[in-house]
């Protein structure tokens, strides 16, 4: 007997949803419900195997968390790159950071792993550049990021002008836990300052 599907049709709330999820690895119900209200489409998420309930160890939140399927969601119908679970103190800050932010902007956020990929475009295209300068700042900027003296952030923006390549925004946010070395703090401040861009980040 085929398995039963619990969510036949998609909103435009269940898109805030797994962009929310994509960003911040982890959600509380409060989050959930500033989307869906109610508990029907929570519960579908997770008989769907979207979405797992979990309990934190150390602080006792409940919170949710995509599974694998819940992650290919995010890429095959959202075109997301979800950051991974990394844990709860962290990616609880992570939330936090996210929700401070409007709706629309929230939608406009890139996780970790979006920004590690714009990154790496980049840098290709300053390394490919007629221009010497531009190849310099390229491969120097390859190095930084292979050696660890550049660390991506969190999620944020970082876009780019497709026929300039300059920066027409750069914003991004990091949530730094107790285990953070000063090296890797700085990493994280020195991509912004890569970018020109500001950073917020949640201690």
């Amino acid at each position: 007997m085929a398995k039963k599907v619990w969510i036949k049709n998609w909103y435009p709330r269940d898109e805030h949803v797994f962009n929310a999820f994509a960003t911040c690895a982890v959600l509380q119900k409060k989050d959930l419900q500033e989307y869906v209200k109610g508990e029907k489409r929570i519960k579908d998420y997770t008989r769907d195997n979207y979405i797992e309930k979990c309990v934190d160890a150390k602080t006792k939140e409940e919170y949710y968390k995509l599974t694998e399927k819940g992650r290919e969601l995010c890429k095959e119908k959202y075109d997301r790159d979800a950051v991974r679970f990394h844990s709860y103190n962290h990616d609880s800050k992570v939330r936090d950071l996210y929700f401070k932010l409007d709706k629309d902007t929230r939608l406009e956020q890139m996780s970790e792993a979006e920004l590690q990929k714009e990154i790496n475009r980049d840098i290709e295209y300053k390394k490919q550049s007629d221009d010497e300068d531009i190849r310099a700042e390229g491969y120097k900027l390859e190095a930084d990021y292979a050696s660890g003296k550049i660390s991506v952030c969190d999620f944020g923006v970082l876009k780019f002008n497709e026929e300039t390549r300059e920066v027409e925004r750069a914003e991004f946010f990091e949530s730094i836990t107790s285990n953070y070395k000063d090296s890797d703090i700085q990493a994280k401040f020195n991509f912004a300052s890569a970018y020109n861009a500001t950073i917020e980040v949640a201690y």
